[in-house]
């Protein structure tokens, strides 16, 4: 899909996760900075959460760049979910 808009763009990669990758995401993202976080990490497959990194670091870089700091939320809570398993 050709398109120059950074917003669409980030929604391609997201549905590119697949459901099963796009739950956990979330899950990370909504425990992210509360109690929980840790426990949540720990419940999801990190292979995925990287994959999800991956695909979704670029694009969500830019938005922050547009001022979007929405998907940049994302890309901080799947950094801290990151570095949580490589402190393990």
């Amino acid at each position: 899909m050709e398109t120059n808009n950074t917003l669409i763009k980030f929604c391609v990669a997201w549905v590119s996760l697949g459901n099963a990758v796009q739950k956990q995401v979330t899950d990370v993202v909504n425990a992210h900075e509360t109690p929980e976080f840790e426990d949540v990490v720990c419940q999801q497959n990190t292979r995925w959460l990287q994959i999800a990194l991956l695909r979704l670091a670029y694009q969500g870089g830019e938005l922050k760049r547009e001022g979007n700091y929405d998907a940049h939320a994302i890309l901080e809570a799947l950094k801290a979910a990151e570095a949580l398993e490589a402190a393990k």
